[in-house]
């Protein structure tokens, strides 16, 4: 549902990344994924530092 109806969906229409066929299809993609008995879901988050020497 998130892909459908969120900010994430609103931004993507606004700025012209998606259409809504796109997250429909996005969104039947998961639906797809949750069903299979063998599918699964890593969401991988990082941290970037930077340090500037003088």
């Amino acid at each position: 549902m998130r892909v459908l109806k969120s900010n994430y969906a609103d931004r993507a229409l606004e700025l012209g990344f998606a259409t809504g066929d796109d997250l429909a299809r996005i969104s039947a993609g998961w639906h797809i994924r949750a069903a299979d008995r063998d599918g699964w879901f890593a969401p991988v988050h990082g941290e970037i530092l930077c340090r500037i020497s003088k």
